[in-house]
């Protein structure tokens, strides 16, 4: 019985060990790394509401600069981005 409750009590230890650090960065991919630079860059020097383009992976994009979900930044964001805190 002491071996069953050891064995059970390691393999606990052992999934919270691996469970931990991918809690620590988390949840989904990458979300709560911020807006892209280019993003950013894009609104620098601008105003919210004004016109602003973009290049990403998928190509040049336009959209308007708002503010960012920690509001302290403009994030260019085109029509599909809009409340999504700049991705």
């Amino acid at each position: 019985m002491k071996k069953l409750t050891l064995l059970t009590l390691l393999t606990l230890l052992l999934a919270l060990s691996l469970t931990l650090p991918a809690l620590a960065r988390g949840r989904g991919r990458g979300r709560n790394q911020g807006p892209q630079p280019a993003r950013v860059e894009a609104c620098a020097g601008h105003k919210a509401g004004e016109a602003c383009t973009f290049t990403s992976p998928r190509g040049k994009r336009t959209g308007t600069c708002q503010l960012s979900r920690s509001g302290n930044e403009l994030v260019c964001r085109g029509p599909a981005q809009r409340g999504r805190g700049g991705r």
